[in-house]
């Protein structure tokens, strides 16, 4: 074992040299540069970039946490379209999806449970306001303004469920200024986006905005068992309206309206996983039954439909109130989600079981209270409350070789959460600066009930657990562009319960203890990070299987510890005024140190197997020192942006995105791998001379390259779940500003 896991920490010779290359660059850009810093901000010059990670407006240099940064222009350029997309422009990060559950990974801390009440080990905030669900989470990008990515964990300043970070969406505020935005998309698959933005004042102190989008597609995915080439078909759309009342110059109120609609079975097709040759699914035993194990192919049975469906509904009310020595401002929030999964476990013709899971009516409400001192004093502060209450019920039905669908089980809990928190930082000295903060929070599990079709429902303790999540950093400025600092950042994932599994044990709450020592630098023409760190990360909240009432059943407990470490960074720069570059890099090692007991899915093949052959039954196996899931040694991404003057005063700007990943396991025991693999988008975007007008052409995975979103294990079958092949598009857009 400790000659595979020494095997596995040694980074490849191309790693090295491109991580090695990265660190290189930013001292010689800088002295390259440094005759330019008193210059002033030109078009050829780097945009300056205020961030809100310490829950104010700061110099993205100033902030001592690793933060990637995402533009409006940026998102565009790399074709994101929702939230996952950002894992491409995000060194370290990595999409995780169970059917249509998506739980981002960073630096190798993320979550393979799918439980009522769980979460994700990333928070996703979108204009300062928590978005618990994760089936809801992997939001369209509807007006964003901006994405911060914060790497490590933000216990203190953003509560629990923050272990790997967060993930900070701003959208645009309305104004008292007209302003009309309408975009019309069309490419590969038959897909159509169609965009709009408008806002305006009604009076001089009350502005009005509407955004919209609606994406309907065919989708690339063939069912072959139907022939039906839109089986992947989907559409989704969103509408938010904002109001924005500021009665005097202290005090304003911006009341957000969100809506949103999607049926999408893209997460939900899979092929059969292939391993060896051999698909992995109980139907290759069964005459007549058919099987794909390619790309964009399913094999489900033709009157079995299998969709994804979510409405949201979304109040948020953001009052602020400036009081002269500090800004108060009040969030609170209330969401109404339904979802539906009609999810095929066999992964091919045959009706196996056929499971239609609901997550009915989700509802969450917060408030949150902020309290900012002003800038200006050797002192800074921020002091807050937060409340939360989430409550989630889940039903499942199923049908079983075709039987009538019958109601299985369901599950019911309610999260709540109480939490004081407050962060300082005091300049010690000229270049020295002191941060230090601290949150309690007091979490409980309750009302959490178990019932299912042959017994009566059974209700669970209420499960409280209080914490607290320490920060200190130490920062020194080297000059008003650069410094350098060192923290020590905690955080937790909340106590849950395993509803359904047949023990009333609770899973007690995740810690994540960092150490990171980091480097910043943003001139006119060079902005950068780099950073390195070490995670002691213990108590995770893991999944095995135990016999239980003689019946084998996965359990969810705290059976691991592990170790992460690691350095990221990334680099803007414009080697000439027309070129502008974003590079980043990533080297992450995360294994598991103790872990006796991960989840495996052998294939009964033996006689005494008896009604059970060919299935895949649940097993267990040590997977200590292994590789921990969606954890690639390394990630790398590259995305420069040339722009072209044309006579006449347009422009046409050329721009890619490339990013790169090496191998990584899907699971814990490190059965079902992904081979590195890399994608190439390319766009090219005219805008007129006035700005009103704009049109682009791209592509997004030029290279088309084949490679697996998800690899979903059940008792009938492996399922293999492939990203979208190469697509390409037009678009056309007008501006009035």
């Amino acid at each position: 074992m400790r000659t595979r896991e020494l095997e596995k920490a040694r980074p490849t010779f191309a790693t090295a040299a491109v991580v090695a290359s990265l660190i290189a660059a930013v001292p010689a850009a800088a002295q390259a540069t440094a005759a330019s810093q008193a210059a002033p901000v030109s078009s050829s010059q780097l945009q300056e970039i205020v961030v809100t990670a310490q829950r104010r407006a700061e110099p993205i240099q100033d902030v001592p946490i690793a933060i990637t940064y995402l533009s409006a222009k940026r998102l565009t350029r790399s074709g994101a379209t929702s939230l996952s997309d950002i894992a491409a422009l995000t060194p370290g990060m990595v999409n995780y999806y169970a059917s249509a559950f998506w739980q981002p990974t960073i630096r190798g801390v993320g979550s393979l449970l799918i439980t009522n009440g769980s979460a994700s080990n990333v928070g996703v905030y979108i204009d300062g306001f928590y978005s618990p669900n994760i089936e809801a989470s992997d939001i369209q990008l509807l007006n964003v303004q901006s994405i911060q990515v914060l790497e490590g964990p933000q216990g203190t300043l953003f509560g629990r469920n923050t272990t790997g970070g967060a993930i900070l969406v701003d959208t645009s505020p309305p104004s008292t200024t007209t302003n009309l935005m309408a975009k019309v998309d069309w490419s590969s698959y038959n897909t159509q986006k169609y965009q709009t933005y408008f806002t305006t004042g009604i009076t001089h102190d009350l502005a009005f905005d509407v955004a919209g989008m609606l994406t309907q597609s065919d989708g690339w995915i063939h069912n072959i068992t139907a022939d039906n080439r839109d089986a992947g078909a989907y559409r989704d759309y969103a509408v938010r309206l904002g109001l924005l009342y500021t009665p005097t110059d202290n005090l304003s109120f911006l009341l957000h309206y969100y809506h949103s609609g999607s049926s999408d079975p893209t997460n939900l097709l899979f092929s059969a996983y292939e391993k060896n040759g051999v698909p992995q699914v109980y139907g290759r035993f069964i005459p007549g039954s058919i099987i794909t194990t390619s790309p964009y192919e399913t094999a489900y049975p033709a009157d079995q439909p299998v969709d994804f469906k979510l409405h949201t509904n979304v109040f948020q009310l953001t009052a602020k109130y400036d009081f002269g020595v500090a800004t108060l401002t009040s969030y609170t929030q209330y969401r109404k989600e339904y979802g539906e999964q009609f999810i095929q476990e066999g992964f091919d013709s045959v009706p196996t079981l056929y499971l239609d899971i609901t997550e009915s009516d989700p509802r969450t409400f917060s408030q949150e209270f902020l309290v900012n001192s002003k800038p200006g004093s050797r002192l800074q502060w921020t002091a807050g409350a937060f409340i939360f209450d989430y409550r989630d019920l889940w039903p499942t039905y199923g049908s079983i070789f075709g039987s009538p669908m019958s109601l299985l089980a369901g599950s019911a809990s309610t999260n709540r959460e109480f939490a004081g928190y407050f962060n300082l930082t005091y300049q010690l000295a000229r270049k020295w600066f002191l941060t230090g903060g601290f949150r309690y929070t007091h979490d409980e599990v309750s009302e959490a009930a178990y019932y299912a079709a042959d017994f009566p429902a059974e209700s669970y303790p209420t499960l409280t657990n209080n914490r607290g999540t320490p920060r200190a950093v130490l920062r020194y400025q080297i000059n008003p562009q650069s410094s350098v600092y060192a923290s020590f950042s905690t955080g937790f994932k909340a106590a849950l319960y395993d509803l359904g599994a047949g023990t009333k044990t609770p899973v007690l709450p995740e810690s994540l203890k960092a150490y990171e020592i980091g480097y910043k630098l943003a001139t006119p023409r060079v902005r950068a990070h780099i950073s390195g760190y070490f995670y002691n990360y213990s108590d995770l909240q893991v999944e095995s299987y135990e016999v239980v009432n003689n019946v084998t059943v996965a359990l969810y407990n705290n059976a691991a510890a592990s170790r992460i470490w690691g350095f990221d960074g990334g680099l803007d720069f414009r080697i000439i005024p027309a070129l502008q570059i974003h590079l980043g890099a990533a080297y992450t090692h995360a294994i598991y140190v103790d872990y006796t007991a991960a989840p495996t899915y052998p294939e009964c093949l033996s006689a005494a197997c008896g009604n059970a052959y060919g299935l895949y039954l649940n097993s267990s196996t040590n997977a200590s020192g292994f590789d921990m899931p969606n954890a690639p040694r390394f990630t790398g991404t590259f995305s420069p942006v040339y722009t072209i003057g044309i006579p006449g005063g347009s422009s046409l700007a050329l721009s890619a995105t490339y990013y790169y990943t090496s191998s990584y396991y899907f699971d814990s025991a490190d059965a079902f791998k992904e081979h590195p693999y890399s994608t190439l988008g390319l766009r090219a975007e005219w805008t007129s001379a006035s700005g009103h007008w704009s049109g682009a052409l791209y592509g997004n995975n030029v290279t088309d390259t084949h490679y697996l979103t998800q690899v979903l294990p059940g008792n009938f079958g492996i399922g293999a779940a492939w990203a979208e092949p190469i697509s390409i598009g037009v678009s056309v857009s007008y501006r009035l500003h």
